[in-house]
């Protein structure tokens, strides 16, 4: 259970499903979405589950642009903001393309994905 790897915090450190996208397993965090976490709920540091996700893909948590881009069409699937601005700087789009990740980041441009700088 991922729960039990956050910090106690008002906005917390990491969201439950910030974790589970960190682990890159996706039933994981299909279940936690299915268990009613908010997809666009925000962590200490402002970012959503889809930034956190672009992240961990660039830190190199997860291991393939396909793994990234399954975990960013569930989360689109499930209501995450496309164009969510993290600290009034990027978007999703922005930092997917910042990264590299040409796939994502036509997924996300498929969804109505804008960058901030536009």
């Amino acid at each position: 259970d991922v729960r039990c790897h956050l910090w106690r915090t008002d906005p917390p450190f990491k969201t439950v499903l910030q974790v589970a996208v960190e682990r890159g397993v996706l039933g994981e965090i299909l279940h936690v979405l299915a268990d009613g976490e908010d997809p666009n709920a925000r962590n200490l540091s402002d970012s959503t589950a889809l930034h956190h996700a672009i992240w961990a893909y660039k830190d190199g948590f997860l291991v393939s642009e396909g793994i990234l881009r399954a975990i960013a069409s569930a989360l689109l699937e499930r209501g995450a903001d496309v164009n969510a601005v993290h600290r009034g700087v990027g978007t999703p789009l922005d930092y997917a393309q910042a990264v590299g990740a040409e796939k994502v980041a036509a997924l996300l441009v498929s969804h109505g994905g804008t960058s901030s700088t536009t």
